[in-house]
Parts: C-alpha cells; structure tokens; sequence
C-alpha cells in the first residue's frame, strides 16, 4: 500500500497544533506516522520533530509498556473492525511511565486510503501497586485492570471476545433478542483446510486470513455479538429474522477476504426446537449442524434437525450414565491379539473396549469414546480398561499361562485432567505386578497437539518401566520429526494401508519406508487390519516385526479367551525370554538390498524388485527357510524343482550332497557369527554368489537365525565361468591335506579333500602347530627321516626360507600300512592381511619310483609358483628373462585379435611391449603406459613391494576395456625369471566402481544434514568413536570441540512458519561454516551443531573464537543470526563426551550472556 502524503500546507497547520494528536496509516503490517503535531511531541518528550517521525516510524509503540504492548497493537488492528477505539496505556516519558488515554478513529479518504486519527492525554505517573483512592491511585489501577481484562476476555489475534466470554455476551444478548419478540438462533463458523492454507502461504498469511474473517463478522453481526473458540472456529449469536440473509452475504463476501486468497466457510445453524437452552448447548448443537457437512470443502450452510437432536441426546446419554455402565458392567473388555512376525505366537494383547447398553444395545467404541473425550471422562473408561487387564493378568498368573504384553489406550485429555501415570502405576503397584506388563497407547494425533508436554509424560513412562506405542502412525499427521524428538518402542502403521493393500504399490512402498525408518530407529512395527494371507507375507518379507487383525482372529472377551486356553485353540504365546530373539528376526526386510540390471530388465522392473533374501535358521542338526522374499522363492523353485521350500534339512545329508559347500557355511557362519561369501554351483551350473550372515542366537534353544542373499548369478559359459576358488579346490585334490596356519599365533585349521561337490573339508583347529608337528614325527615319520624331518622343519627355517625364496618345501617319507610312502610338503604365504601360511603335503612315493616324473613335479613346482604369485585368470602371460630380456608369451582365450603379433617368443622384450601397445591401448592412456612400463621402474618396485602393478584401458571390438598388469619375480632352475600378466580387469573394475559409488552414495546419505548440507548426528557419532577408540589406546589426538546452538529459532518457527525457520537454520549454519571454515561442522539437533577443530584450527582456536564473537556482535546489529557458542579443549579427559559436557556448558553461559545483552539493547 502507496504511504499517504498531505499537502505542505496541510500537513504545516497540523504540525502547528498544540493539541496532541497525529495521524496514522497501516501500511503493510506496519503503523506509520503521517502527520503529528507539535503537542504531541511535546507531550512524549520529542524536543525535534524530525527525529520524532523516525523513531515513530520504526515503532509506533515506542516507550511502551510491555504489558500494554499487545493490547495496543491489537488496538490498531481492532480500528480497521471497529472504526473506533478508546483505551488507557502506559507509556515511558523522561524515564517515568505515565498513563495516557488514546482515542482513535478511522478516517476513509477518497482516494480509498484508511488513516487514523489519534488522540492521547496524560492523566499523570503510574504508580505501580498504589491502593490509594488518588487519582493517581485510581488511573494506575484502570489501567492495570483493561490490561489485565482484556488478556482474560479477548482472543489476541483478532481481537473477539473468547469462548467463556462469548457465553456471557450471548447469554445477555439472548435474553434481549427474546425480549424483542424475535427468535434467537446460534451460528458456528469452520473455514475449510486452515492447515493446508498455512502450509502453502504461510502462518503469518493464515493470521491475517483469521483477523479478515473477524472483521467480516464483526461488520455482520457486531464485535461484541462474535467469538473465536480456537483455531478456525468462530460462534456468533443474532436474531432469525434477517439471517438468512446475512449469512448469503458472508458467504459472497468470504470469497474476496485477503485481497482474494481465502478459503470456504461452513456454517452451521441452531435454532431452538422445543425449548430455549443455554449458549454452551446452543453452540455444541451449532457446532454439530457444521460437522454434519464436514466433507464439503465448499462454503455452505447446515441447520441442526431432528436427527442431530437425537444424536445429542445419545451423547447426553452416554455422559450420564458413564458412572453407571462402569459400576454394573455394561462396558466390557476384549482382548485382540497382536502376533510376533517371526514365530507365529501372541506377542502382545491390546484392551479394547465395548458398550453393551440395557438399553441401546451394542454401542461402538467410535461412537461413545469421542464423546467421551469431549465431554473430559475418558479417563474414567481408561482408568476402568486398566483395571480390568490387571485383574485379567492376576488370573494368567495363577493359572501359569504365559502373559503377553497388555496394550492400553491412552486419550490426549487423560493427560490434562488427571496425572494419568500416576494413577496408572497406583493401580500396577497395588497389583503388584511387573509394570513391563502394561503397554501404553497413545495416538499420534494427541501428541501433536503439545508435542513439548507430550514428550514429559511419556518419558515418566519410560522411567517407570512402561513401553510406550505410537497409534494411528500415518493417519494424517505423520511426521518422522516426532520420532525423532520423543523415543517409541513400537509404531503401530494406522489400518488405511492395509485397506489400501490392492489398490496398487503406493501403499505397499510407503509401509515398506515407514518399516524401514521405523528399524532404522530402533522401534518395532505393528500393522493393523491384517486380513488375508498375501497381507502377512507381504509383511514379514519387509520386516515388519508383530501383525494385528481378523486374519488371526477377532477382538475376544474374557470369558471367550478363557474358554479356548481351556480347550488347547488358543494361537499360543510367545516365551518372553525369546522376545528379543524373534524382534530382531522379523525387523530385518527381504527388500533392503536394491539394485539395477542392465540388460534385466524383466528381472528388475519395479520397487519390489530386489536380490533373492531369506532368513534361515540352524540348529545342532538341522536348517530351514523361515521366511523368504519373492526373488528367493522364484528362484528356489526354478533352481530346486520338486523340493518344498518350507521343509528342513538334515545337516550330515546335506554335507553329501550338492550344495555341501552352502551347507558348510551356514553351520561355520551360525558357529562363529563372521559373515561369509562363497560361490556355489547350481545343477544347472550357473554360479551364485551367496553372502551369510548371522543375525541372532535364540537364548533357549541355541537356534542361530542366518540373513541369506544372493548377490548375483553367472550362467554356465564353459571356461570362462571359472572362478579362482574352482581352481584352486580342483587342484587341492592332489595333496592328502593342506593346513592353514597364522605364524603369529602358531592356531592352525586342518582341511582333508572334500567330496566331488564340496569345498575343502575342515577337519580339525588347533593350536601350537610346530610343536605338535614335531610330537607327530615321534609316530608318524619314518625312522630314518625323523631326525631330519625334525632338524629341518622349524618356524624358524620355515619364516627365513619364505622371506629368501618365497616358498619352503622338504620331501621325506612317513608311516602308511607296510612300508613307507613319500610325502612332499610345500609351504607357501597366503597375500591377505596377517601374518599367515598354506601348508600342502602330496603323495609323491610314484615320482620317487618313476623317475621320468620328476620333471613334471618341477614343472608343477613353477606353475604353483606362477599360480601363487599372479593369483587371477590372466589373457596373456610373459616369462622374461631379466638379463637378456629374451621372452615367451602364452595367450589366453581372452587374448585372441588383441594383438596382429603371432610370434611365441622373441628378444627386447620392453620395447617390444610398447610397440605391440600401440594398437589397442586407449589412447589417454597410452603416455601413461609408456612412462610407467620402464625395466629400472619394474625391478625397483618389485624389489620394494613385491609385485609391480599397472592399470590401463584398451579398446576391444570397439568397446572400452580395462586392463590390469601384474609383474613379479620367480625362481626357475636357480635363474630369476620376471613374469608378467595381462588380465581383463573390465567386469572386477566396472563392479568395484559401482560398490565404491554406492558406497559413497550411503555414506554420503547416512552422514549429510538433508537440510544444511553439513554432516549430521551418525557422521558425529562415528567421529566421536574414532576419536574414543583413540583415546582408550593412548594415542589420542589435539582437538578442541566447540557446542553451538542458534537463538530465536523456535521464535521464527513460531511466529513465520517453519519454512521461515528452515531458511534462519540454514543461514546460521553458514556463518559457523564460514567462521571455521576448515574444520567439520556437524548437526546434531533441531538447532545445535559441533565443530572440532583440529591442525592449525585447534592451535589457532582462540583467535577462532574471537572472531566469533565479532561475528555474533556485528549480526546483532543487524538483526541477523546470533548463535551461542561455548568451546572446550580435550585435556586427557575420559572420552568425548566429557569434552563435550565442558563445551556445552560454556555454551549455556554464553547464550545466557547474549540474551542479556538483547534484553540491554
């Protein structure tokens, strides 16, 4: 809106007024001073008129009491409603509050501009508990008491008179309607979708859209005739004759509120039927009328009938004999219960309660609880199903049958009218009970409304030993910040999903994310509604723990639950001691590991495509499938026809058959809990690769539930599906055993030869393993070899022949049936992490008698050593002799058209490798290739490491491969040989770019703030372990954290939005990126980030903070973001979180300061 402008000559003859007066205008949602006289300066004090304009301009209430503030703001707001207001305020004049009297007026201008004619007069000091009867005494009392009045009586926002004052005014406006001879009729007011309205514009939109509607209805009716009861509800009371046709007005004029952004109105009408009844009646009947109409999102008009009369008198009803049904038990309590996912067996039992009226009948629970609720007794109903559990539970006890947890529910009004966990734990404790027993409902909807008090009162229940579920979760409210702010044990997911179940997937991905956050949290999941048998797989494959619905059974009543534990029909409980067990099982979901195929697409076409998963459990003896998600049971039935997925299978069977491999891991990975790969060969002779891992033991029956998934499948393409793994036990069929050793410990693992389906078998662990060699000779070794045999293999010659020669290797002969056999012993070391040894002894008393036989055992002897020391499926292979560079080379099948060269051998073997690269090889990679691929450069980095490696692409068939290079030295008749390898590196190094993308992408996800970008609570977390871990092992970094928490948010989020709060977060959390810039900066709260500062952060941190507090200053200026801070050095404390007690702490001393020094300026 354009400012007002008087003419000069106007605006002179009223700046020359001794009167003290001025003029004002709204402009935006600001007062500003267009004209004020030269009395009125002087009555405020102003010695110069120019600066009284400004400081008017920037605050119309300047010098203001803060009590009257409100009330004077609102009056401003009430002049654009009502044209007039008159009112006595307090106002600082030369250091003394004085009070005054304000009269206003609106003043329509022709030019369509609203300006405020104002009045003020000094009625003298306020004195501040003065009881005199002075005048002064007098004044400083009025004042006090309009205050004071109009906070008691007046809604703030729009200035109408509140819901207790409201009935006073109708109650008198009534009787004189009445005694006009007219008929009175009540209205109540509900704008339609005052949520979404906020959210889409903005709270501070929504307030000004409550104050237009205000105004409308004042305008129609009168201010003193009108009232807002809460939110979007108002209540005015007129005369039937003449409504009809305001209400048609209301409904035209309501169109154009807030310059046209507003929303429709229902309305609701009570006129009298038989009798005349109070404002509270009249209004509820009103509010009745509108709630019939509810679902309209249109404006219109409902009249309270006949029908709604007798609804009312049901609710009557129901209030009055509540005291009644209790007594002589008309309300009975049902039982429904709640069954574990992952065995099948009543974990819990929910209370539900039923109505069953002399008189009316069977009445639902959806019809008496919400009156119930209304009229503030439901604690009473609560109270009484509490009772009825405990009594319920005492007669379980004495029977010796197991007792489930018993679920309550809990009303949002229990917590207001009564300490409901008080008087709750008052009845456990006169039981004496465990209170674990008792489960506490409470529905999202009542938690939202106080989530700050809400979150008190839950946690009394959680420190006196109750759980506590969230109801209803997804029935409109869902907000996973209420997770985050108050802790759940359980979220029961609201029976709309299950009603919405074949409707499509929507439904199915959004239980599936909500069950997926929910375990992520900690909290188990409960679905409701649970009908048919597709609905309970669907939802133990996605992890959902416990299930609740007909499909089980229906809600029972006592004598009903009784009578089937009698008759041995009853679902059976759970064992309590297996709880734990069976929460963990059924949280993990069959749809958690997702991936893309290219080329698969009828493999992978929607959400729920996913790798095949299934849980299984082992015992001592045996091991089956509990649970399996789609992908796993198409395959299983593909790979496995003719075999029952849910049947068991016998360990020791197992173990002979196909698929002992598998069978073998399962019980390795169930023993020693390490997760497992392995490929396993199909009967079709694709290979899997199958990850296991172990999930949790069962406490009773020493059960091991294992996660099984199969990450991927190579079909049967003949060699090239061979696998280093299938090498190597096909070749491990020439020795009699093969032992695995750790240097470092001297523990030992003994592998016999497996079977033609299996893996290496293990035979035995053990400890001490040259010792135990050397007491094995005693018995085992020929006569005439024992003293060599016992001289010669020692840890010691073993560790110095591997770290001289690479390999240790002795031949002697032991004891086998009548005369001796010759055994050949090769050691060589494993390349992993450790310190560890593959030990294989062969049979090699043939070679020793056939001495033609020897040269292929050399000859063996340097394809192990090549074996060894390459390790992977090479296409090309070079044996190079380092003095002459003289070289062979042996092609793979791999290698075919890789090269035009077709000569086995040759001479100059490094220039000859250059040259022959040139064809293929990628031409950014070329350079690379040749400033690497130098004789001097190979033999150093062979010399130092072991291995030279070398990696490039290559261009095949018009496709960009990779390639991998490997070269190291090998012993070959007493020469040194360089052998180098060529291998195709494209499938390993395309897999190992997606796991590390995916990777990233997790961690990335797992350990950014979505909002500010910066780290967030898990990334902190993880930091704060690395550097306690560092801590407990004496190596402990320099470090200095830093505790940060932003001022005023709750401000902004309360009084903009959170939009609005959103942008001031994200604002403060720039600046503290931008002052520690070098450092990480988490967020781990609402409104509280850590930064650790270490290097030259840490030893700079004073000057760091320094600069902060120019900061703070210079934004307080501003009125930009000020944020508390408070910094701690470590100093050889515990752990981090002393550090951070220190930093925090400080950090309230600081923030107290600041709001100090706010409340100064």
């Amino acid at each position: 809106m354009t400012r007002y402008q008087y003419q000069y000559v106007e605006k002179k003859l009223i700046e020359s007024s001794l009167i003290p007066f001025g003029v004002f205008q709204r402009v935006g949602d600001q007062t500003v001073a267009i004209a004020i006289t030269k009395g009125l300066c002087e009555l405020f004090g102003f010695t110069d008129m120019q600066e009284a304009y400004e400081i008017l301009d920037k605050d119309i209430h300047y010098g203001c009491h803060p009590d009257d503030l409100e009330r004077m703001t609102d009056m401003y707001r009430r002049l654009m409603i009502e044209d007039e207001v008159k009112t006595m305020y307090r106002k600082m004049v030369a250091g003394k509050y004085m009070v005054f009297r304000f009269h206003a007026v609106l003043i329509h201008k022709e030019e369509g501009v609203d300006l405020i004619n104002a009045w003020f007069a000094n009625e003298g000091p306020y004195i501040e508990n003065d009881n005199t009867d002075t005048y002064t005494g007098v004044i400083s009392k009025a004042v006090l008491e309009r205050t004071q009045l109009y906070y008691f009586n007046h809604d703030f926002l729009t200035g109408l008179p509140n819901m207790s004052y409201f009935f006073e005014l109708a109650a008198h406006g009534r009787d004189e309607i009445i005694n006009s001879g007219e008929v009175p009729c009540m209205l109540f007011f509900d704008l339609c979708g005052m949520k979404g309205f906020n959210q889409k514009y903005s709270f501070a939109e929504g307030d000004k859209l409550l104050t237009e509607c205000a105004r409308m209805l004042s305008k129609c009716f009168g201010r003193h005739n009108c009232g807002r009861f809460a939110g979007d509800h108002f209540c005015a009371f007129t005369s039937v004759t003449g409504m009809e046709k305001k209400l048609e007005e209301i409904l035209d004029e309501v169109k154009d509120l807030n310059e046209g952004r507003s929303l429709p109105v229902r309305i609701g009408v009570y006129i009298p039927i038989d009798k005349i009844v109070a404002p509270s009646i009249a209004c509820d009947r009103a509010k009745r009328a509108c709630d019939a109409v509810r679902n309209n999102y249109y404006s219109c008009i409902s009249y309270f009938d006949k029908e709604m009369l007798k609804a009312s008198e049901e609710k009557e009803y129901i209030v009055t004999n509540l005291d009644k049904a209790l007594e002589e038990g008309w309300i009975k309590v049902f039982y429904h219960p709640i069954i574990r996912a992952a065995n099948g067996k009543v974990s819990d039992e929910e209370a539900l309660a039923r109505w069953e009226d002399p008189k009316h009948g069977m009445i639902m629970p959806s019809v008496f609880v919400p009156i119930l609720e209304d009229a503030r007794l439901i604690y009473k109903l609560d109270l009484y199903v509490a009772q009825k559990v405990i009594e319920k539970v005492k007669i379980q006890i004495e029977r010796g049958i197991f007792i489930g947890q018993q679920s309550i529910n809990i009303s949002r009004t229990d917590f207001y009218i009564c300490d409901i966990v008080d008087e709750l734990t008052k009845l456990v404790d006169e039981a004496k009970i465990p209170r674990q027993i008792l489960t506490i409902e409470i529905t999202e909807s009542s938690i939202g409304v106080d989530v700050e008090y809400m979150k008190g009162q839950i946690e009394r229940f959680h420190e006196l030993g109750y759980k506590v579920w969230m109801d209803d979760y997804g029935n409109g409210y869902s907000s996973p910040e209420l997770l985050q702010e108050i802790h759940f044990d359980t979220i029961k997911l609201d029976m709309q999903f299950m009603r919405r179940f074949n409707e499509g997937d929507s439904s199915k991905i959004i239980m599936t994310e909500l069950i997926k956050m929910a375990c992520a949290l900690g909290i188990e999941t409960v679905a409701e509604g649970v009908e048919t048998l597709e609905q309970v797989e669907f939802l133990k494959e996605v992890g959902c723990t416990k299930l609740q619905g007909y499909h089980y059974t229906e809600p029972l009543s006592i004598e009903k639950l009784f009578e089937r534990f009698n008759q041995g029909m009853e679902i059976g409980f759970e064992n309590p001691k297996e709880s734990d067990y069976y929460t963990t099982v059924g949280k993990i979901s069959l749809y958690d590991l997702h991936m893309s195929a290219e080329g698969d697409e009828e493999l992978f076409t929607n959400y729920f495509d996913t790798l095949p998963m299934a849980i299984m459990e082992v015992s001592d003896k045996n091991f089956w499938i509990v649970r399996s998600n789609k992908p796993y049971k198409e395959y299983f039935k593909k790979t496995f026809p003719g075999f029952d997925i849910d049947g068991i299978a016998d360990i020791e069977v197992m173990k002979k058959k196909r698929g002992a491999a598998f069978c073998n891991a399962l019980v390795q990975c169930a023993k020693d809990g390490r997760r497992i790969i392995i490929d396993e060969r199909s009967v079709d002779g694709a290979i899997m690769h199958v990850l296991i891992r172990r999930a949790a033991i069962n406490p009773v029956t020493g059960v091991r539930a294992l996660v099984v998934a199969i990450l991927g499948i190579i079909e049967e393409t003949g060699g090239e599906a061979l696998t280093y793994s299938y090498v190597a036990q096909a070749l491990s069929s020439d020795y009699i055993n093969l032992f695995y050793v750790d240097l470092d410990t001297e523990k030992y693992i003994e592998y016999g030869s497996g079977d033609d389906y299996d893996e290496l078998a293990i035979e035995r662990h053990g400890s001490s393993f040259f010792e135990n060699a050397k007491q094995m000779a005693e018995i085992e070794i020929y006569e005439e070899d024992r003293d060599y045999f016992i001289e010669t293999f020692t840890k010691e010659n073993v560790e110095k022949a591997l770290d001289n020669e690479g390999v240790f290797t002795m031949s002697y002969r032991i004891n086998k049936g009548e005369e001796p056999i010759y055994v050949h012993m090769k050691i060589v070391r494993i390349k992993m992490k450790g310190n560890c040894i593959i030990v294989g002894l062969s049979n090699i008393s043939t070679q020793m008698k056939e001495r033609e036989k020897v040269e292929r055992i050399e000859e063996e002897n340097r394809s192990y050593s090549r074996l060894v020391a390459l390790s992977e499926n090479y296409i090309t292979i070079f044996a190079v002799d380092i003095e002459t560079d003289h070289y062979i080379r042996v092609n793979g099948k791999k290698a075919k058209n890789t090269t035009s060269e077709k000569v086995p051998e040759g001479e100059d073997f490094f220039n000859y490798f250059i040259s022959s690269r040139r064809g293929y090889v990628a031409l950014g990679d070329m350079e690379y290739v040749d400033s690497m691929f130098k004789k001097e450069k190979i033999i150093r980095k062979i010399e130092k490491d072991g291995a030279f490696t070398l990696k490039y692409r290559f261009v095949y068939e018009g496709e960009i491969k990779y390639a991998g290079l490997k070269a190291v030295f090998v012993e070959e008749k007493g020469k040194r040989q360089l052998i180098v390898g060529i291998s195709d590196d494209t499938d390993a190094t395309i897999q190992r770019q997606q796991t590390e993308q995916m990777i990233l992408r997790a961690r990335n996800e797992a350990n950014v703030d979505a909002l500010t970008g910066v780290k967030n609570k898990n990334a902190y977390l993880n930091t704060e372990k690395q550097i306690n871990e560092m801590i407990k092992e004496s190596r402990a970094p320099e470090f200095a954290m830093i505790v940060l928490d932003i001022n005023g948010l709750k401000k902004i989020n309360d009084n903009f939005g959170h939009q609005e709060g959103d942008k001031y977060l994200k604002r403060g959390c720039d600046i503290i990126c931008k002052v520690f810039r070098t450092c990480p900066v988490y967020r781990v709260g609402g409104d509280e980030f850590i930064v650790i500062a270490q290097g030259r952060s840490y030893h700079n941190i004073e000057k760091i903070m320094q600069v902060w507090e120019r900061t703070n200053g210079e934004n307080s200026q501003k009125d930009d973001v000020v944020i508390a801070a408070g910094m701690a050095r470590y100093n050889g404390e515990k752990d981090v979180a002393r550090v951070f007690e220190k930093a925090d702490a400080l950090m309230y001393e600081n923030k107290k300061k600041l709001k100090e020094k706010e409340k100064c300026s």
